[in-house]
Protein backbone atom coordinates (compact mmCIF):
# COMPACT_ATOMS: atom_id res chain seq x y z
CA UNK A 1 0.00 0.00 0.00
CA UNK A 2 1.41 3.30 -0.65
CA UNK A 3 2.13 6.46 1.31
CA UNK A 4 -0.51 8.92 1.53
CA UNK A 5 -0.07 12.14 0.31
CA UNK A 6 -0.09 14.34 2.59
CA UNK A 7 1.08 14.09 6.62
CA UNK A 8 3.92 11.87 5.78
CA UNK A 9 6.53 11.53 8.81
CA UNK A 10 9.68 9.89 9.45
CA UNK A 11 8.44 7.15 11.18
CA UNK A 12 6.02 6.55 8.56
CA UNK A 13 9.06 6.51 5.87
CA UNK A 14 10.98 4.07 8.20
CA UNK A 15 8.18 1.35 8.62
CA UNK A 16 7.71 1.51 4.99
CA UNK A 17 11.03 0.93 4.09
CA UNK A 18 12.33 -0.79 6.58
CA UNK A 19 15.12 1.74 7.89
CA UNK A 20 15.72 1.54 11.91
CA UNK A 21 16.15 5.57 11.86
CA UNK A 22 13.76 8.85 11.42
CA UNK A 23 16.79 11.01 10.10
CA UNK A 24 15.70 12.42 6.99
CA UNK A 25 19.04 11.99 4.65
CA UNK A 26 19.33 8.53 5.49
CA UNK A 27 15.76 7.59 4.44
CA UNK A 28 16.20 9.46 1.77
CA UNK A 29 19.25 7.87 0.67
CA UNK A 30 18.37 4.63 2.28
CA UNK A 31 19.22 1.09 0.00
CA UNK A 32 15.46 -0.01 0.43
CA UNK A 33 14.00 2.48 -1.65
CA UNK A 34 11.83 1.27 -4.36
CA UNK A 35 13.73 2.60 -7.19
CA UNK A 36 10.52 2.00 -9.42
CA UNK A 37 8.11 3.61 -7.14
CA UNK A 38 6.82 6.95 -9.02
CA UNK A 39 7.44 8.93 -6.46
CA UNK A 40 10.27 8.59 -4.53
CA UNK A 41 13.31 10.70 -3.17
CA UNK A 42 15.16 12.57 -6.52
CA UNK A 43 18.23 14.51 -6.74
CA UNK A 44 17.19 17.78 -7.77
CA UNK A 45 17.97 21.50 -6.89
CA UNK A 46 14.81 22.17 -5.25
CA UNK A 47 13.96 22.90 -1.53
CA UNK A 48 9.73 22.87 -1.72
CA UNK A 49 8.12 19.50 -2.73
CA UNK A 50 8.39 17.69 -5.79
CA UNK A 51 5.81 17.77 -8.28
CA UNK A 52 4.87 15.39 -11.18
CA UNK A 53 6.37 17.70 -13.81
CA UNK A 54 9.43 17.15 -11.59
CA UNK A 55 9.77 13.42 -11.73
CA UNK A 56 9.65 13.77 -15.35
CA UNK A 57 12.07 16.06 -15.92
CA UNK A 58 14.62 14.23 -14.24
CA UNK A 59 13.39 10.76 -15.97
CA UNK A 60 11.78 9.46 -12.39
CA UNK A 61 15.91 9.25 -11.30
CA UNK A 62 17.05 6.95 -14.07
CA UNK A 63 19.59 8.03 -16.85
CA UNK A 64 18.29 6.35 -20.42
CA UNK A 65 20.98 5.71 -22.68
CA UNK A 66 21.05 6.77 -26.28
CA UNK A 67 23.47 5.59 -28.67
CA UNK A 68 23.88 5.41 -32.85
CA UNK A 69 23.90 2.07 -34.16
CA UNK A 70 27.60 3.05 -35.88
CA UNK A 71 28.59 2.77 -32.08
CA UNK A 72 27.43 -0.82 -31.04
CA UNK A 73 31.07 -2.43 -30.18
CA UNK A 74 32.47 -5.89 -31.25
CA UNK A 75 32.03 -7.74 -28.40
CA UNK A 76 29.95 -8.39 -25.18
CA UNK A 77 32.48 -6.65 -22.54
CA UNK A 78 32.44 -3.33 -23.75
CA UNK A 79 28.45 -3.15 -24.71
CA UNK A 80 27.87 -3.99 -21.28
CA UNK A 81 29.87 -0.93 -20.24
CA UNK A 82 28.70 1.70 -23.03
CA UNK A 83 25.46 1.03 -23.42
CA UNK A 84 23.61 0.14 -19.98
CA UNK A 85 20.78 2.91 -18.00
CA UNK A 86 22.19 4.81 -15.43
CA UNK A 87 20.72 3.44 -12.26
CA UNK A 88 18.58 5.68 -9.84
CA UNK A 89 19.93 8.67 -8.59
CA UNK A 90 19.19 9.18 -4.78
CA UNK A 91 20.11 12.71 -3.42
CA UNK A 92 22.86 13.34 -1.97
CA UNK A 93 22.43 16.61 0.04
CA UNK A 94 22.94 20.09 -0.03
CA UNK A 95 21.67 22.79 -2.02
CA UNK A 96 22.11 21.29 -5.24
CA UNK A 97 20.77 17.75 -4.13
CA UNK A 98 18.76 18.58 -0.98
CA UNK A 99 16.71 15.56 0.98
CA UNK A 100 13.23 16.28 1.32
CA UNK A 101 10.89 14.21 3.66
CA UNK A 102 8.09 15.01 1.17
CA UNK A 103 9.61 13.38 -1.44
CA UNK A 104 8.07 10.22 0.26
CA UNK A 105 4.57 11.10 -0.37
CA UNK A 106 2.38 8.32 -2.61
CA UNK A 107 5.57 6.55 -2.36
CA UNK A 108 5.08 2.67 -3.02
CA UNK A 109 7.03 -0.04 -2.00
CA UNK A 110 5.70 -2.48 -4.07
CA UNK A 111 6.39 -1.11 -7.44
CA UNK A 112 6.54 -2.90 -10.06
CA UNK A 113 9.50 -2.54 -12.76
CA UNK A 114 8.28 -1.24 -16.35
CA UNK A 115 9.36 -4.02 -17.98
CA UNK A 116 9.22 -7.84 -17.44
CA UNK A 117 11.79 -8.76 -20.65
CA UNK A 118 12.83 -8.72 -23.77
CA UNK A 119 12.67 -11.53 -25.68
CA UNK A 120 14.98 -12.25 -28.61
CA UNK A 121 13.99 -15.77 -31.19
CA UNK A 122 14.27 -16.64 -34.88
CA UNK A 123 11.54 -19.16 -36.29
CA UNK A 124 13.10 -21.95 -34.80
CA UNK A 125 12.74 -21.02 -31.19
CA UNK A 126 16.33 -19.81 -30.92
CA UNK A 127 18.85 -17.24 -30.51
CA UNK A 128 21.07 -17.41 -33.45
CA UNK A 129 19.54 -16.18 -36.74
CA UNK A 130 18.81 -17.95 -39.79
CA UNK A 131 19.60 -17.30 -43.38
CA UNK A 132 17.31 -18.52 -46.55
CA UNK A 133 18.22 -21.66 -48.14
CA UNK A 134 17.49 -21.16 -51.88
CA UNK A 135 16.81 -24.78 -52.31
CA UNK A 136 13.74 -24.11 -49.94
CA UNK A 137 12.38 -21.25 -51.24
CA UNK A 138 8.48 -21.26 -49.59
CA UNK A 139 10.43 -21.59 -46.28
CA UNK A 140 10.87 -17.96 -44.57
CA UNK A 141 13.18 -17.85 -41.55
CA UNK A 142 12.51 -14.55 -39.36
CA UNK A 143 13.40 -13.50 -36.21
CA UNK A 144 11.42 -11.65 -33.84
CA UNK A 145 12.01 -9.24 -30.72
CA UNK A 146 9.27 -9.19 -27.91
CA UNK A 147 9.42 -6.55 -25.38
CA UNK A 148 7.27 -7.24 -22.29
CA UNK A 149 5.70 -4.84 -20.29
CA UNK A 150 4.40 -4.75 -16.41
CA UNK A 151 1.04 -3.22 -16.94
CA UNK A 152 0.96 -2.87 -13.17
CA UNK A 153 3.77 -0.82 -13.02
CA UNK A 154 4.01 2.71 -11.25
CA UNK A 155 6.86 4.06 -14.26
CA UNK A 156 5.70 3.17 -17.79
CA UNK A 157 8.46 2.74 -20.10
CA UNK A 158 7.08 5.84 -22.88
CA UNK A 159 7.28 8.04 -19.91
CA UNK A 160 11.09 8.43 -20.31
CA UNK A 161 13.14 10.81 -22.80
CA UNK A 162 16.65 11.06 -23.73
CA UNK A 163 18.16 14.00 -25.73
CA UNK A 164 15.45 15.33 -27.91
CA UNK A 165 13.68 11.74 -27.87
CA UNK A 166 10.92 10.80 -26.57
CA UNK A 167 10.60 7.27 -26.15
CA UNK A 168 6.39 7.33 -27.09
CA UNK A 169 6.98 8.07 -30.28
CA UNK A 170 9.78 5.76 -30.67
CA UNK A 171 9.23 1.66 -32.35
CA UNK A 172 11.00 -1.15 -30.95
CA UNK A 173 13.29 -1.91 -33.79
CA UNK A 174 15.85 -4.97 -34.77
CA UNK A 175 18.83 -4.95 -36.90
CA UNK A 176 20.74 -8.29 -37.43
CA UNK A 177 23.92 -7.45 -39.79
CA UNK A 178 27.72 -8.41 -39.84
CA UNK A 179 30.35 -7.94 -36.76
CA UNK A 180 33.23 -5.99 -38.92
CA UNK A 181 34.75 -4.58 -35.39
CA UNK A 182 31.00 -3.56 -35.22
CA UNK A 183 27.76 -3.47 -36.75
CA UNK A 184 28.41 -2.82 -40.87
CA UNK A 185 26.68 0.12 -42.09
CA UNK A 186 25.47 -1.71 -45.47
CA UNK A 187 25.66 -4.68 -44.58
CA UNK A 188 22.07 -5.24 -41.80
CA UNK A 189 19.07 -6.10 -41.82
CA UNK A 190 15.76 -4.57 -39.85
CA UNK A 191 12.89 -4.00 -39.26
CA UNK A 192 10.78 -2.12 -36.96
CA UNK A 193 7.22 -2.61 -34.58
CA UNK A 194 3.71 -1.20 -36.30
CA UNK A 195 2.96 0.73 -33.17
CA UNK A 196 5.32 3.25 -31.79
CA UNK A 197 6.15 2.22 -27.77
CA UNK A 198 3.38 5.06 -26.76
CA UNK A 199 0.68 3.63 -29.29
CA UNK A 200 1.23 0.33 -28.02
CA UNK A 201 1.32 0.76 -23.97
CA UNK A 202 -1.56 3.45 -24.57
CA UNK A 203 -3.72 0.83 -26.53
CA UNK A 204 -3.02 -1.67 -23.82
CA UNK A 205 -0.95 -4.16 -25.16
CA UNK A 206 0.82 -6.36 -23.14
CA UNK A 207 3.75 -6.28 -25.23
CA UNK A 208 5.63 -5.00 -28.64
CA UNK A 209 6.22 -6.77 -31.19
CA UNK A 210 8.72 -7.02 -34.22
CA UNK A 211 9.67 -9.56 -36.74
CA UNK A 212 12.56 -9.11 -39.85
CA UNK A 213 12.75 -11.98 -42.56
CA UNK A 214 16.33 -13.21 -42.44
CA UNK A 215 16.11 -14.85 -45.51
CA UNK A 216 18.50 -12.94 -47.39
CA UNK A 217 20.70 -12.82 -44.36
CA UNK A 218 23.45 -14.93 -45.88
CA UNK A 219 23.37 -12.45 -49.28
CA UNK A 220 23.44 -9.45 -47.16
CA UNK A 221 26.65 -9.77 -44.56
CA UNK A 222 29.76 -11.15 -45.74
CA UNK A 223 31.43 -12.54 -42.74
CA UNK A 224 30.00 -15.43 -40.51
CA UNK A 225 30.38 -13.04 -37.42
CA UNK A 226 27.15 -11.05 -36.66
CA UNK A 227 25.30 -9.19 -33.82
CA UNK A 228 21.35 -8.95 -33.25
CA UNK A 229 20.48 -5.71 -31.89
CA UNK A 230 17.24 -4.71 -30.35
CA UNK A 231 16.46 -0.62 -29.53
CA UNK A 232 14.32 1.62 -30.00
CA UNK A 233 14.25 4.02 -32.63
CA UNK A 234 12.62 7.06 -34.47
CA UNK A 235 10.52 6.26 -38.11
CA UNK A 236 12.96 5.37 -40.78
CA UNK A 237 12.74 4.57 -44.27
CA UNK A 238 15.98 2.93 -44.59
CA UNK A 239 19.08 1.14 -43.90
CA UNK A 240 21.19 4.50 -44.37
CA UNK A 241 18.65 6.67 -41.83
CA UNK A 242 19.01 4.34 -39.53
CA UNK A 243 22.57 4.00 -39.43
CA UNK A 244 22.85 7.74 -38.72
CA UNK A 245 19.91 8.36 -36.48
CA UNK A 246 20.20 8.37 -32.57
CA UNK A 247 18.06 5.29 -30.99
CA UNK A 248 17.68 4.42 -26.86
CA UNK A 249 19.11 1.43 -25.73
CA UNK A 250 17.19 -1.45 -24.11
CA UNK A 251 19.88 -2.16 -21.89
CA UNK A 252 18.28 -1.59 -18.70
CA UNK A 253 20.90 -3.51 -16.54
CA UNK A 254 24.28 -5.03 -17.29
CA UNK A 255 21.93 -8.28 -17.38
CA UNK A 256 19.59 -7.29 -19.81
CA UNK A 257 20.20 -8.99 -23.35
CA UNK A 258 19.30 -6.72 -25.72
CA UNK A 259 22.45 -7.16 -27.46
CA UNK A 260 23.41 -10.72 -28.79
CA UNK A 261 27.35 -11.75 -30.75
CA UNK A 262 27.60 -15.05 -32.70
CA UNK A 263 30.15 -16.57 -34.25
CA UNK A 264 27.94 -17.44 -37.31
CA UNK A 265 24.82 -17.80 -38.50
CA UNK A 266 22.79 -20.91 -39.28
CA UNK A 267 20.83 -22.19 -42.63
CA UNK A 268 17.74 -23.22 -43.05
CA UNK A 269 17.66 -27.42 -42.88
CA UNK A 270 21.65 -27.04 -42.24
CA UNK A 271 20.59 -30.03 -39.54
CA UNK A 272 21.42 -28.18 -35.95
CA UNK A 273 19.17 -27.33 -33.79
CA UNK A 274 18.84 -23.38 -34.98
CA UNK A 275 18.74 -24.14 -38.62
CA UNK A 276 16.09 -26.62 -38.04
CA UNK A 277 15.31 -29.61 -40.20
CA UNK A 278 14.06 -29.36 -43.90
CA UNK A 279 10.30 -30.68 -44.19
CA UNK A 280 9.15 -34.17 -45.96
CA UNK A 281 6.76 -31.72 -48.28
CA UNK A 282 5.37 -28.48 -48.11
CA UNK A 283 1.91 -27.97 -48.49
CA UNK A 284 1.16 -24.37 -50.78
CA UNK A 285 -2.68 -23.00 -50.47
CA UNK A 286 -4.64 -20.01 -49.83
CA UNK A 287 -7.66 -19.38 -47.58
CA UNK A 288 -10.62 -16.89 -47.11
CA UNK A 289 -13.45 -16.63 -45.04
CA UNK A 290 -16.31 -18.29 -47.28
CA UNK A 291 -18.98 -15.47 -47.59
CA UNK A 292 -16.46 -12.28 -47.10
CA UNK A 293 -17.38 -12.00 -43.27
CA UNK A 294 -14.72 -10.85 -40.66
CA UNK A 295 -14.60 -12.55 -37.47
CA UNK A 296 -16.71 -10.60 -34.95
CA UNK A 297 -16.64 -10.87 -31.12
CA UNK A 298 -19.79 -10.45 -28.92
CA UNK A 299 -20.34 -10.17 -25.27
CA UNK A 300 -21.86 -13.64 -23.54
CA UNK A 301 -22.75 -14.05 -20.31
CA UNK A 302 -20.15 -11.88 -19.31
CA UNK A 303 -17.39 -12.85 -21.24
CA UNK A 304 -16.16 -11.95 -25.16
CA UNK A 305 -16.67 -14.76 -27.47
CA UNK A 306 -14.37 -14.63 -31.07
CA UNK A 307 -17.17 -16.19 -33.65
CA UNK A 308 -16.40 -16.70 -37.18
CA UNK A 309 -17.83 -17.17 -40.75
CA UNK A 310 -17.36 -20.56 -42.36
CA UNK A 311 -13.15 -21.33 -43.78
CA UNK A 312 -12.48 -21.75 -47.45
CA UNK A 313 -9.75 -22.52 -48.67
CA UNK A 314 -7.86 -23.94 -52.24
CA UNK A 315 -4.51 -26.26 -52.39
CA UNK A 316 -2.53 -25.63 -55.03
CA UNK A 317 0.09 -28.28 -53.85
CA UNK A 318 -0.98 -30.71 -51.26
CA UNK A 319 0.31 -33.23 -48.62
CA UNK A 320 -1.07 -35.72 -46.58
CA UNK A 321 -1.60 -34.31 -43.90
CA UNK A 322 -3.43 -31.95 -41.91
CA UNK A 323 -3.07 -27.58 -40.98
CA UNK A 324 -4.98 -24.82 -38.78
CA UNK A 325 -6.15 -21.94 -38.72
CA UNK A 326 -4.41 -19.35 -36.08
CA UNK A 327 -5.51 -15.93 -34.65
CA UNK A 328 -2.41 -13.81 -32.89
CA UNK A 329 -4.34 -11.31 -30.42
CA UNK A 330 -1.68 -8.25 -30.60
CA UNK A 331 -3.33 -6.69 -27.12
CA UNK A 332 -3.52 -10.31 -24.98
CA UNK A 333 -0.22 -11.47 -26.75
CA UNK A 334 -2.11 -14.67 -27.28
CA UNK A 335 -2.28 -17.33 -29.51
CA UNK A 336 -5.54 -19.02 -30.48
CA UNK A 337 -6.33 -22.51 -32.46
CA UNK A 338 -9.48 -21.87 -34.47
CA UNK A 339 -10.17 -25.17 -36.12
CA UNK A 340 -10.61 -26.90 -32.75
CA UNK A 341 -12.66 -30.10 -34.25
CA UNK A 342 -12.32 -29.67 -37.86
CA UNK A 343 -8.70 -29.28 -39.46
CA UNK A 344 -7.47 -27.77 -43.19
CA UNK A 345 -6.97 -31.28 -45.05
CA UNK A 346 -3.83 -30.52 -47.13
CA UNK A 347 -4.42 -33.42 -49.54
CA UNK A 348 -8.12 -32.25 -50.51
CA UNK A 349 -8.11 -31.93 -54.47
CA UNK A 350 -8.62 -28.02 -54.82
CA UNK A 351 -10.92 -26.59 -52.54
CA UNK A 352 -12.51 -27.22 -49.06
CA UNK A 353 -14.68 -25.97 -47.02
CA UNK A 354 -14.87 -25.90 -42.55
CA UNK A 355 -17.70 -24.78 -41.08
CA UNK A 356 -16.20 -22.61 -38.35
CA UNK A 357 -19.57 -20.92 -37.99
CA UNK A 358 -19.50 -24.04 -35.22
CA UNK A 359 -16.44 -22.52 -33.30
CA UNK A 360 -16.11 -20.16 -30.49
CA UNK A 361 -13.13 -18.57 -28.99
CA UNK A 362 -13.37 -17.43 -25.31
CA UNK A 363 -11.24 -14.28 -24.80
CA UNK A 364 -12.69 -13.85 -21.31
CA UNK A 365 -13.71 -10.10 -20.27
CA UNK A 366 -10.73 -8.57 -22.22
CA UNK A 367 -9.54 -6.42 -19.34
CA UNK A 368 -6.88 -3.42 -20.71
CA UNK A 369 -4.66 -3.12 -17.73
CA UNK A 370 -3.42 -0.13 -18.58
CA UNK A 371 -6.62 2.14 -18.83
CA UNK A 372 -8.74 0.00 -16.10
CA UNK A 373 -11.39 -0.31 -19.12
CA UNK A 374 -12.09 -2.96 -21.51
CA UNK A 375 -10.35 -2.96 -25.05
CA UNK A 376 -12.34 -1.46 -27.93
CA UNK A 377 -10.46 -2.93 -30.47
CA UNK A 378 -8.32 -6.13 -30.92
CA UNK A 379 -5.24 -6.34 -33.31
CA UNK A 380 -5.57 -9.69 -35.04
CA UNK A 381 -3.45 -11.73 -37.56
CA UNK A 382 -4.91 -15.06 -38.71
CA UNK A 383 -2.64 -17.20 -40.16
CA UNK A 384 -1.88 -21.28 -40.75
CA UNK A 385 0.34 -23.64 -39.56
CA UNK A 386 0.61 -27.44 -39.97
CA UNK A 387 -0.30 -30.16 -37.66
CA UNK A 388 1.53 -32.95 -39.13
CA UNK A 389 4.67 -33.47 -38.16
CA UNK A 390 7.61 -33.29 -41.27
CA UNK A 391 5.09 -30.78 -43.11
CA UNK A 392 5.84 -27.49 -43.57
CA UNK A 393 2.99 -25.03 -45.20
CA UNK A 394 2.72 -21.82 -47.19
CA UNK A 395 -0.57 -20.15 -46.69
CA UNK A 396 -1.39 -15.95 -47.17
CA UNK A 397 -2.08 -13.78 -43.69
CA UNK A 398 -5.04 -11.95 -42.88
CA UNK A 399 -4.75 -8.98 -40.32
CA UNK A 400 -7.76 -7.96 -39.25
CA UNK A 401 -8.61 -5.25 -36.48
CA UNK A 402 -12.03 -6.54 -34.80
CA UNK A 403 -14.13 -4.09 -32.56
CA UNK A 404 -15.55 -4.81 -29.19
CA UNK A 405 -18.32 -4.27 -28.18
CA UNK A 406 -19.33 -2.20 -24.77
CA UNK A 407 -21.66 -2.19 -22.70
Amino acid sequence: MALPSTGITTSMVASAIGASTNDVGTLCSHPNVNKWSRWKPISLAKITGITESDLSSVNFGFTPKSFYVSEIPSNKQNETSLFVWGDYEKPTGGATSPYRLGDFRNYNHQALSPFVGLELKNSNNYQKPVSGNYTYPQYIPTYRCRLIFEPNADIRLHEFHVDTLNLADLKLTLIIGGNFNGLSAPEFLYAQSSKTLGAAINDGNLSLLVELNTFDLAETIQVNQNIVLACLAPIVSSKSELFGTKCVSLKFNPLFNAVLYFDNYAIYGDGSSDGGSIPVSTAYGTWEWLNDVNPYIALEYGEYIMHFDMLSYIMQTGASGFANLVVFIQELDQEFVITQSDKIDLSAIDSGIIDTTLEKVNLGNLYNSFTGNTFTQLTCKFYVRSASSGITVSFNEQNITIDVPQY
